[in-house]
């Protein structure tokens, strides 16, 4: 089974997760970039998506990998008032990932919402195994993980 890691990561914390399972795995990783970059001012992201759902979308950069090439996609987005990101559910509804692994991976300094029913939602034809929910500080910026660390080695072990 080929791997492939694909990420959203608007504070870095989630590009942290990302980075410590390709450790794991030695597998291929891809960036998720918006095509116009968000304001680097949280609040101001924050507030702009702060009544988010699977419908908001936001044009995104191509990817450079042959997602046919995967059988398996370790997936991460930071989560957003409950959800997803715009950025990944432009990405699920842009590629078709009918009959992937989807193994996701969730980052919040807070409650994970409704997160795991989204990707559902958008990922209807895909096989979504157990999510990883990690939580980081309330200070994004101390790039801090409250949850318990080994759950992220034992997440990607179960993947190999």
């Amino acid at each position: 089974m080929k791997n492939l890691i694909v990420f959203y990561s608007y504070t870095q914390n989630t590009k942290k997760v990302a980075s410590e399972i390709q450790k794991i795995l030695s597998c291929d990783i891809v960036e998720l970039f918006p095509e116009k970059p968000f304001s680097n001012d949280y609040d101001a992201v924050v507030n702009k998506w702060q009544n988010n759902s699977i419908k908001d979308e936001v044009e995104i950069k191509p990817i450079e990998k042959n997602l046919e090439e995967y059988d398996n996609i370790i997936f991460g987005s930071p989560i957003w008032w409950y959800t997803i990101t715009p950025v990944v559910t432009t990405f699920l509804k842009k590629y078709d990932l009918s009959g992937k692994n989807i193994y996701p991976f969730f980052t919040s300094a807070g409650w994970f919402g409704h997160c795991e029913v989204d990707l559902k939602k958008l990922c209807k034809n895909s096989n979504i195994k157990k999510s990883l929910c990690v939580t980081f500080d309330e200070d994004y910026s101390l790039h801090k993980i409250v949850s318990n660390e080994k759950e992220i080695s034992d997440f990607a072990k179960n993947i190999k």
